[in-house]
């Protein structure tokens, strides 16, 4: 999960910050001390939930939280404020969640436990180990393979390190103890 914590104060995002790695600590942080720098950062790629300081120089976080709303509707905004009178306006917004400063461990927790936009489940990535036994990981588990040909192709693939190679090279790598015949071709359709 991606989130961008937007406070004009340091003290304030780093408190947060802090607190969110201990509740959440498989997502990656960004800051911002400005609505511009948010904004910007909203333009680079999608992010999941946004913590938003509502008192901020220049733009209110209430205007930058309707602008992220075009930006990214699926955005989860959090507003942190010291003021509770803002609360009906935030939710009115329709808002993910709404924390008073200074935000504690349970808040935050509860806030990301009920996100309008939940995540999506995708992997946490994908590990690919050479050394020993050749294995991919996908979200942390090992990727079966319905072939051992299948896998001995990948391993050779990512051996090649994007460089192309014909179905002649891969055929001799996989089946190298059989002459390239027309049969072998058609094998080679897994």
């Amino acid at each position: 999960m991606k989130i961008l914590v937007v406070d004009d104060g340091q003290l304030a995002i780093n408190s947060l910050i802090r607190i969110l790695c201990r509740v959440a600590p498989d997502c990656d942080y960004i800051s911002a001390m400005t609505t511009e720098d948010a904004l910007s950062w909203m333009r680079q790629g999608p992010m999941d939930a946004a913590f938003l300081n509502l008192e901020m120089p220049g733009m209110n976080g209430l205007a930058l939280t309707r602008m992220i709303q075009k930006l990214q509707p699926r955005c989860n905004i959090i507003v942190v404020t010291e003021h509770p009178e803002y609360a009906l306006e935030a939710l009115q917004i329709f808002v993910s969640g709404f924390l008073l400063k200074p935000a504690n461990e349970a808040d935050v927790r509860n806030v990301l436990e009920h996100l309008r936009y939940p995540p999506e489940n995708a992997p946490v990535g994908i590990k690919i180990q050479c050394f020993g036994n050749f294995e991919i990981f996908v979200g942390g588990r090992a990727l079966a393979f319905k072939r051992s040909k299948s896998k001995e192709l990948l391993a050779y693939l990512v051996d090649r390190n994007g460089a192309t190679c014909t179905n002649g090279e891969m055929l001799a790598v996989l089946w190298e103890d059989k002459p390239d015949t027309a049969s072998l071709h058609s094998i080679s359709a897994i």
